[in-house]
């Protein structure tokens, strides 16, 4: 039992060391323990596997670099397995120096060879002779309730880490279809934007159609309205010609009132020709002129 003694003594050092050092940093309370229990057991476990490993060192820096990278090894191994199994992080050392994933740093190491020594003597000269006494006191049995609880809480505490787990994959889940529904919608608006530009260029075309159409009309009333004007006229000379007057110079008269007359006309439908062209280029009609005969 003297093992799990000190797991559980160097566990809540941890808690109270780690709850203190982050709450003054964040200057508010911070429950750094994955449990409910005022433990962390990654510092009863790393003080074990440290006191276990240097038990036949009596050199300091011995003690310190077998202790730093025991330490680092457990950091590490705790840190993946965290992440991989509940998709948290407990502790992220991306912004330090050297660091490797973010679980581990140059810093945490040689923090932790430095602690080594500390825990070597704190345990040899003050922690073990404590629990040899407290082992042979009344009041052992204390051990087994708290590995009860340990257990219990442990559970407890991986249950509501899965339960944890299964909102963040729910939540990557949600942002993954947030992500695919704004890629639809982009490409959506991408070919509405393309159906639009199509529609514009059509538009454009069907325009310049109607203002060639409109032209030509104008073009074929005018030549309509001329022929039909001089096919008039000519009945009407005909007739002149046809008829006999008494003096040659009364119809001689009468031939140039008529073509004088005729002559007016289609200038008249020149003058219209032109006028509705201005109109046109100006102010980009497209009415399509409709002739009458």
């Amino acid at each position: 039992m003297g093992y799990i003694n000190l797991f559980f003594f160097f566990s809540f050092l941890g808690f109270v060391w780690e709850t203190a050092w982050v709450s003054l940093n964040e200057k508010k309370f911070a429950n750094r323990g994955f449990l409910k229990g005022p433990i962390l057991p990654i510092y009863g476990f790393g003080a074990i596997s440290v006191i276990f490993s240097t038990r036949n060192l009596y050199n300091k820096l011995s003690i310190f670099i077998v202790g730093s990278i025991i330490a680092t090894i457990l950091e590490l191994i705790t840190g993946w397995a965290i992440e991989k199994l509940f998709k948290i992080r407990y502790w992220d050392y991306d912004e330090r120096f050297l660091n490797y994933n973010g679980y581990i740093c140059l810093r945490s190491s040689l923090f932790w060879g430095f602690i080594s020594i500390f825990l070597y003597d704190l345990t040899y000269k003050f922690v073990m002779p404590k629990i040899k006494i407290y082992e042979n006191s009344n009041i052992s049995f204390i051990s087994y309730i708290l590995i009860f609880l340990f257990l219990l809480d442990t559970y407890l505490s991986i249950k509501d880490a899965y339960g944890f787990r299964k909102l963040i994959e729910m939540e990557e889940k949600a942002e993954a279809y947030k992500k695919v529904l704004k890629e639809n919608l982009d490409q959506k608006r991408k070919n509405l934007d393309e159906k639009i530009d199509e529609i514009k260029d059509d538009s454009l075309e069907i325009r310049r159609e109607l203002e060639r159409n409109f032209s030509e009309n104008i073009k074929d009333y005018v030549k309509k309205s001329k022929d039909k004007e001089l096919r008039f006229r000519n009945r009407i000379l005909s007739l002149i010609e046809s008829y006999e007057f008494r003096k040659e110079e009364n119809k001689e008269r009468l031939i140039q009132i008529i073509n004088g007359y005729y002559k007016e006309r289609i200038k008249k439908y020149k003058k219209l020709e032109r006028n509705i062209s201005k109109l046109s280029k100006r102010n980009k009609l497209s009415y399509r002129f409709k002739n009458k005969d």
